[in-house]
């Protein structure tokens, strides 16, 4: 009788053993993402007509999402995130903009990881002014009848840091053609309104310019 007590003891311990130690897990991160190598006072400075304000990278043992916040955060987007040891993510406009309409924007980023844990910085992007000057040979409106072409030679005024070039980035549907990228020709094959755009560039600032035919 005193056998199957023992027995019966000895298993029960070997049992108990069996399921203890359970209660030791892994640590809880707690840690929010790092921000890296922010301006000081979170101010960025863009040219108008410039789209791309900042690359914002924080540290974090897991991955991390971006999110934007703050008062404009409706001007903004943010790039795809390059996984890798450190995050980032490329803020930058929706669309350009114009220091005569906006000179100030207010936008913050939040950068939160798997665990939930997340830090927010609040940035001003200031929009410098840039002269637009070196785009003045490009006309707003070119008129010509059916059949007969219209050439109009766009010319460098000196004005800008760097010598101005020129692009057709919208031929109006082949009413434009650009030749050796100093003459627009309007050519329409019958009545209406044609739009082309072009592209002058300065000093890595480029405006974009509707002309009308």
């Amino acid at each position: 009788m005193k056998k199957l007590v023992y027995g019966s003891l000895i298993a029960a311990v070997v049992l108990f053993s069996g399921c203890g130690g359970g209660g030791g897990g892994g640590t809880t991160d707690t840690t929010a993402p790092v921000f890296n190598g922010t301006p000081a006072n979170n101010t960025y400075a863009v040219a108008e007509g410039s789209t791309e304000v900042a690359t914002i990278e924080v540290t974090d043992d897991s991955p991390v999402t971006f999110a934007l916040g703050g008062d404009d955060a409706a001007a903004f987007e943010l790039s795809a995130v390059q996984t890798r040891a450190i995050y980032s993510t490329t803020l930058k406009f929706k669309n350009a903009p114009d220091y005569e309409t906006k000179s100030t924007y207010s936008v913050s980023v939040t950068a939160t990881d798997e665990a939930g844990n997340s830090d927010t910085k609040e940035f001003t992007v200031n929009v410098t002014d840039v002269p637009f000057g070196f785009a003045a040979s490009v006309p707003s409106t070119v008129s010509t009848v059916v059949g007969t072409a219209k050439t109009i030679t766009l010319a460098d005024n000196g004005e800008g840091n760097d010598t101005t070039t020129f692009n057709l980035v919208d031929n109006g549907g082949g009413a434009f053609t650009f030749d050796n990228n100093v003459t627009v020709t309007f050519n329409p094959g019958s009545a209406g309104t044609y739009i082309a755009t072009v592209r002058a560039t300065n000093g890595g600032v480029s405006v974009d310019k509707n002309i009308t035919g």
